[in-house]
């Protein structure tokens, strides 16, 4: 937290228990205190009366779905039920375990629990994590099933199209040319699928943006890398059967029926 009027609670200060208050900065405006060195000396009710110390800058204490509310923290010690220690990650198992035998030493009659603070912060995006795990799943089997298809109606066309690929080379095409003779048909199809899909994307992706009180803003150059990893894709997937087909023998592709 980062202290921007006033001071901090001071241990040496008998007052400062249960008889002084830091405020953020929201709780500082809704109490008409524009500048919040305006706060520090007044005197609120909040659990009991006490006076105005610090202002502290907003910090999230809660989900990024919701706002920064107003709060007031206090200097209760005979609450505190809860010791939070930076530890390091090396040895976590002995060092669990040094823990709970000190716990067991100075509150023998209170039972040794713990959790860790990265993994509290993380089940309030728990819900995201598991859509976004969803998604990418749909999302690699659509793929698949889409370069199956393609793939498919790939080799259809360029067997329908054999005589016409081999008069076409007879004529003086090169192989470049007949690749992109097979490709463009796909390329078409696909700009349009975009153009039908980026607008629904979009609006998904920015209803889903609402719920966070705080959020990034949808860039355009997203949807550009979306559309031409899809053409990429695409072009990948049918490149084989169109290269197959501009390689064919002259002879055999005219003799085909």
């Amino acid at each position: 937290m980062t202290l921007i009027s006033g001071r901090s609670f001071e241990k040496g200060r008998t007052t400062d228990i249960e008889g002084a208050y830091i405020i953020n900065r929201t709780a500082a405006k809704e109490l008409n205190w524009s500048n919040p060195g305006e706060a520090i000396g007044k005197r609120i009710e909040a659990i009991y009366e006490g006076e105005i110390i610090g202002v502290v800058e907003d910090f999230h204490y809660q989900g990024l779905q919701s706002i920064v509310e107003p709060l007031v923290l206090q200097f209760r010690p005979s609450r505190f039920d809860e010791i939070t220690l930076n530890i390091k990650i090396e040895n976590l198992a002995e060092t669990i375990a040094f823990a709970r035998t000190k716990w067991k030493e100075l509150f023998p009659n209170i039972p040794f629990e713990y959790f860790f603070l990265d993994t509290a912060f993380n089940l309030q995006y728990q819900s995201e994590e598991r859509i976004g795990k969803i998604f990418s799943a749909l999302t690699f089997l659509g793929l698949f099933i889409a370069c199956l298809g393609l793939f498919g109606l790939a080799s259809f066309i360029t067997e329908q199209k054999t005589k016409e690929i081999g008069i076409r080379k007879v004529l003086g095409e090169t192989v470049s040319d007949i690749i992109f003779l097979l490709s463009k048909e796909f390329i078409k199809w696909i700009i349009a699928a975009n153009i039908i899909a980026l607008p629904f994307a979009f609006f998904v992706m920015k209803s889903w943006l609402q719920s966070f009180a705080y959020r990034t803003e949808i860039e355009i150059w997203i949807f550009l890398l979306s559309a031409a990893m899809t053409l990429m894709i695409a072009l990948i997937t049918v490149s084989y059967q169109s290269i197959k087909a501009a390689l064919l023998n002259v002879v055999e592709s005219l003799r085909y029926e």
